[in-house]
């Protein structure tokens, strides 16, 4: 009886352990987010390229090309002249402005996306490293130590 009841206390006792290490983790991490001077640039970047990346994927001529082509299909379909030979224009006003077709707007288009998305999982890895440094240093000596005295 009395052995079960050790065991019954020692199991809450871990559960209650666990907890405690698992708040101290994510106070850490959460710390470490805040004030670290590196982390914080890593997300700056983060957020300018995701700013950025929105704003191209409304503002890119691909995309004013692809808009001008739905409008003129959708004017075909009713059979609005007018509306079919302004958007022929704006098509061919786009491709004259900057020098290029169709497909080489669509590859210069892809590879802004793909660098941005690739620097975007770069700094995103580089952030969860940092992050799992931080969650590991978390319980080192050291940190313990300078809480106590604080």
């Amino acid at each position: 009886m009395y052995i079960a009841l050790g065991l019954g206390f020692l199991f809450v006792m871990m559960l209650f352990a666990l907890k405690y290490m698992r708040k101290r983790r994510t106070k850490a991490v959460r710390k470490f987010e805040m004030t670290d001077s590196e982390y914080l640039e890593l997300q700056d970047e983060h957020d300018r390229i995701i700013d950025e990346r929105a704003s191209m994927q409304t503002d890119h001529p691909y995309q004013k090309l692809i808009l001008a082509k739905m409008r003129k299909n959708k004017a075909a379909q009713k059979d609005d002249q007018n509306v079919v030979q302004r958007n022929e224009a704006m098509i061919e006003n786009i491709l004259a402005q900057y020098e290029t077709d169709e497909e080489q707007l669509s590859n210069a288009y892809q590879a802004q996306l793909d660098a941005m998305n690739r620097r975007l999982a770069e700094i995103e890895l580089k952030q969860r490293q940092l992050r799992l440094m931080a969650s590991k240093s978390a319980f080192s000596m050291k940190k313990i130590f300078e809480e106590e005295d604080a």
